[in-house]
C-alpha cells in the first residue's frame, strides 16, 4: 500500500475503530453491572456508528483487501479463520455476515460450506442469531417489547 489515497482509507478505518471500542466498551461495563436498559442510548449511537463503519469498510477498505490479497490471499484466510474459530466462530459469523445479504450471495456462501454445516445453519444458527437480535433491538428500544 503506497498511494496517499489507500494509505487515507487505511487512516480512516483504524480513526472509526478507535471511536467504535470505547463505546463497546461503555456497553460491557453497564451491561456487566446489570445496568443493560441503562446501555441503550449507547447501543443506539453504537449501532449508528458501527452501520457508517460497516458500510465504509465494504465500500473502500475491502476492494483495498482484495486488490493485495488475491484470490490465494483469500483462500489462506479462509483455511486459518476455519482453523481458529471452527464450528463455534461459523455459528456466529455466518448469520452477521448473511444478515440483509441477497438470495444470491447466501446460496453462493452457504453452497461452499459442507451439508452439515448448511443444515446447522438453516435449522440452528440463523435462528438463534435472529433471536439475539430481536432482544437487541428490545434493549435498545428500536421495538417495544412484547
Amino acid at each position: 500500500i503506497a498511494s496517499p489515497g489507500e494509505l487515507a482509507v487505511l487512516d480512516a478505518m483504524e480513526a472509526e475503530h478507535a471511536q467504535l471500542d470505547p463505546q463497546l466498551e461503555r456497553i460491557d461495563a453497564r451491561i456487566a453491572a446489570g445496568l443493560a436498559t441503562d446501555a441503550a442510548p449507547d447501543v443506539r449511537e453504537l449501532a449508528s456508528g458501527l452501520a457508517r463503519h460497516m458500510r465504509h469498510e465494504e465500500n473502500a477498505a475491502l476492494p483495498l483487501v482484495d486488490a493485495y490479497l488475491g484470490r490465494a490471499g483469500w483462500d489462506e484466510f479462509v483455511r486459518h479463520i476455519r482453523s481458529t474459530q471452527g464450528i463455534s466462530g461459523a455459528a456466529v459469523y455466518l448469520p452477521w455476515l448473511l444478515d440483509g445479504a441477497s438470495v444470491d450471495i447466501s446460496r453462493h456462501v452457504l453452497g461452499a460450506l459442507p451439508p452439515p454445516a448448511r443444515l446447522l445453519y438453516a435449522t440452528v444458527w440463523r435462528r438463534r442469531y435472529r433471536s439475539g437480535i430481536a432482544e437487541s433491538d428490545q434493549v435498545s428500544g428500536r421495538v417495544a417489547p412484547k
